[in-house]
């Protein structure tokens, strides 16, 4: 695959195919989360939205394997309920499933199709924003990671607003980044969530 190709119209899987495997296990999972929070059951189901967010956490490092099995639970059930079972399926082949670091497409496959296709979801966008260009691999300079930099992506990471991307691209500029690809990315139109590659740069998340 070409860098053209990777940012042009490819599949979803053609574009996770230029990565190294294995894939980050982190990044993977906030990816399927973002794809989750993209269905409807995000503005129409509080239980789906709490069990997501606990899944975050745990995803993290901030919550138990236990809150995290029990989220898993109240999510299954909710969009059960809600008839979202791509979404459910997802998530949990994502979780519970080894074999994702090594064969990311047999074990996701159906269900990403089947969650683009039903809610109309950015799937190739989120994967960009999370991953970024493997083919302009990025050396972040600390010296870019002032407090007011730090300040910025951490509230936007804990509030999942990223409105605010464009003013860390200008508190990194103001720090000497002189780095196209980073400062572009920031100003960019989005998608961005949770495991955006920039984001993680500046809070050294892997």
């Amino acid at each position: 695959m070409t860098e053209e190709e990777w940012l042009g119209g490819c599949a979803w899987h053609e574009i996770l195919g230029a990565y190294p495997i294995p894939l980050s296990p982190r990044k993977t999972r906030l990816w399927t989360l973002a794809l989750c929070r993209w269905t409807p059951a995000e503005t129409s189901d509080p239980e789906v939205i709490s069990a997501l967010s606990d899944i975050e956490d745990f995803i993290d490092g901030r919550a138990t394997r236990a809150v995290f099995e029990e989220a898993l639970h109240r999510a299954s059930f909710s969009a059960y309920e809600s008839m979202y079972h791509d979404r459910v399926a997802i998530l949990a082949a994502e979780m519970d499933n080894e074999q994702l670091w090594t064969e990311p497409f047999a074990v996701l496959g159906d269900c990403v199709d089947g969650l683009t296709l039903n809610y109309n979801i950015p799937t190739t966008s989120l994967l960009r924003d999370i991953f970024g260009n493997p083919f302009r691999p990025v050396s972040f300079d600390r010296v870019w990671r002032t407090d007011t930099a730090v300040t910025l992506a951490q509230a936007m990471y804990e509030s999942r607003d990223f409105s605010a991307m464009p003013i860390l691209a200008d508190a990194l500029q103001d720090a000497g980044c002189d780095n196209a690809d980073i400062l572009n990315h920031c100003r960019g139109p989005g998608p961005h969530v949770r495991g955006c590659w920039v984001v993680d740069l500046v809070l050294e998340k892997e």
